[in-house]
């Protein structure tokens, strides 16, 4: 692993133990623990938001229990970043430009009893593009299992995935770091976020999405969009706020509905990012987006929208 890395490997062992007797706690106690349709209110629980990090990839950076611990991970061109998106609703969307990684509504799972430091864990289905295939937006998918942390609740997210198929003899485990974005005071406003934007290299190198948001009526606009390439591909759709109640820390959330070529009807979620830099990790004013679905005729017939979309400017 190069040497970096989140834990040594007595820190790493004792990481796997302490994710185990929190997963065993929720077992035994699945009354207090399971938060049911939706995740507690942000105040008590704050993995609902906006996250910016890294899913650390590449054979060269799987867990290695001699590695040196130096603190954060040191990221490389393998990794993939992805702009998160975690709900009340317990679904979750990582959103990369040519990847995205999906926990549909529901699934996520969450334990709170420790103070200050929920464990969570979830399957996610990992899309990326194939570019191969019939028709373009197609994706390949694999499913990966996430179990990690939320480090004092609201700041840090970290753990390990690996993909779930494959059979644990074999199996290897890499790290994810993310960092909070929610901040007090922000709320998703469609008015802030209307207007043109582009996708760079969506789906295709080379070829650039842009869409409009455009209001239309209080809280909810109308989006479109095409490509360049020849023909176009084209989506239209909604893109609509989310509020919570008791969101005391400021969320900045839109739930997406969009039909592409007027034959995939899409789903997803969609976070506005002004601007961030931490841990190396730095993202201009951008719009993430993502969204996915399966054709009505072949369940495996998928296809996704993804990217982190920089506003057009006039």
């Amino acid at each position: 692993m190069k040497g970096h890395g989140l834990f040594s490997f007595i820190a790493f062992i004792a990481a796997i133990f302490f994710l185990a007797c929190a997963c065993v706690s929720c077992e035994s106690s699945s009354s207090n623990t399971d938060p049911g349709n939706v995740l507690p209110p942000t105040g008590k629980l704050d993995l609902v938001g906006s996250w910016a990090g890294y899913f650390v990839s590449g054979a060269d950076d799987a867990i290695n229990p001699d590695a040196v611990d130096d603190g954060f991970l040191d990221f490389d061109e393998d990794d993939i970043f992805a702009i998160g998106v975690i709900t009340q609703e317990r679904e979750a969307r990582f959103i990369g430009d040519a990847s995205q990684f999906v926990c549909p509504e529901g699934s996520l799972r969450v334990n709170y009893t420790l103070p200050n430091r929920p464990i969570f864990w979830g399957d996610l289905d990992y899309y990326t593009w194939n570019t191969l295939g019939p028709d373009p937006y197609s994706v390949d998918v694999e499913h990966i299992s996430i179990y990690g942390q939320a480090f004092f609740s609201i700041y840090f997210l970290d753990g390990f995935h690996w993909y779930t198929d494959t059979p644990e003899a074999g199996r290897d485990y890499w790290q994810f770091q993310f960092f909070n974005y929610t901040t007090t005071g922000i709320s998703a406003d469609i008015e802030k976020i209307a207007g043109q934007w582009q996708i760079s290299d969506a789906f295709k190198g080379g070829n650039t999405l842009t869409f409009t948001i455009t209001p239309d009526g209080e809280g909810e606009a109308v989006i479109t969009g095409a490509d360049t390439q020849d023909p176009k591909n084209t989506f239209e759709g909604t893109i609509i706020e989310i509020h919570y109640d008791d969101d005391v820390h400021g969320t900045d959330l839109y739930r997406v509905s969009l039909t592409l070529n007027n034959t995939f009807d899409l789903e997803g979620l969609a976070t506005y990012v002004s601007s961030y830099d931490t841990q190396g990790i730095y993202t201009e004013p951008s719009l993430a987006i993502g969204v996915s679905g399966v054709s009505g005729e072949d369940p495996e017939d998928r296809r996704m929208v993804t990217g982190i979309a920089a506003p057009v400017v006039p």
